[in-house]
């Protein structure tokens, strides 16, 4: 796609213990190869929680801040980044 490479995913996570306690994601993301050891890539995704579910998107790496997590509440998320090999 475009010389890169275009990714979709899909999680839903149910809940048995609880009703309305349902959550699930939906991301994308493209990766664009600039060189033989360096790519580009972006993406974005959508988190959907139930009433009873506090489920939130972890950017990664400790010193990231999370959303509080409430429940009810969906969050959107968005990245972009270049990753390289040595």
């Amino acid at each position: 796609l475009w010389g890169g490479s275009w990714k979709l995913g899909f999680a839903y996570l149910r809940n048995n213990s609880y009703a309305k306690s349902d959550s699930w994601n939906i991301m994308t993301r493209y990766e664009y190869p600039v060189s033989k050891r360096t790519t580009l890539y972006g993406g974005g995704g959508y988190l959907w929680n139930d009433d009873n579910t506090a489920y939130t998107i972890s950017p990664g790496g400790g010193g990231s801040v999370v959303p509080d997590a409430t429940y009810g509440k969906s969050y959107w998320t968005i990245f972009a980044g270049i990753s390289h090999a040595f």
